[in-house]
């Protein structure tokens, strides 16, 4: 349960307990600790309960509803990602009529996804270099099973470029 909604919950209890506001306050303070709500947002929903209101939920908001956020958008732009993978996020956002920032959320977190350099990504291998890549996995892959300690024979590395350097020169 949501924790402003607890609180509210009790409020309401106590506005029926006939508690003033400063001794609900109090109260809440002593079972809430930090997560308690202020003293004015307490004394606020004090006084809705002591004048008859019966829901603890939030009032509707006004705003733009959170409703573009829905599966066909997402599936939308998972179609639009497919058919060009280097479109950008503006772009998605232009084609589909929806926000740059929830064209990005949608991108991040429901579909996953994230940039990567194009030359981190094998584009185009020869049937050459298919074959010496799945030949290397394969003995790898034997190497484990028939030795499970292999791996810790294995040495790697990262590559840098290191500049020479001669004191006696100048």
């Amino acid at each position: 349960m949501d924790v402003l909604l607890e609180q509210r919950i009790c409020i309401k209890f106590c506005v029926k307990l006939k508690k003033t506001p400063t001794e609900t306050f109090k109260m809440l303070k002593e079972a809430f600790n930090n997560d308690a709500m202020s003293q004015s947002r307490t004394f606020e929903w004090h006084s809705r309960f002591r004048y008859g209101r019966i829901s603890t939920e939030d009032d509707e908001r006004e705003g733009r509803p959170v409703t573009q956020r829905i599966p066909e958008n997402v599936e939308k732009i998972k179609e639009l990602i497919k058919e060009n993978a280097r479109t950008t996020i503006r772009e998605i956002s232009e084609t589909t009529n929806l926000s740059f920032g929830l064209c990005r959320t949608i991108i991040k977190d429901d579909l996953k996804l994230r940039r990567a350099p194009a030359k981190f990504v094998p584009h185009l291998l020869t049937s050459q270099q298919a074959e010496q890549r799945l030949e290397c996995c394969q003995n790898m892959l034997e190497n484990f099973i028939t030795d499970p300690l292999w791996t810790r024979n294995v040495i790697t590395g990262d590559e840098c470029w290191v500049y020479g350097y001669d004191a006696e020169t100048k």
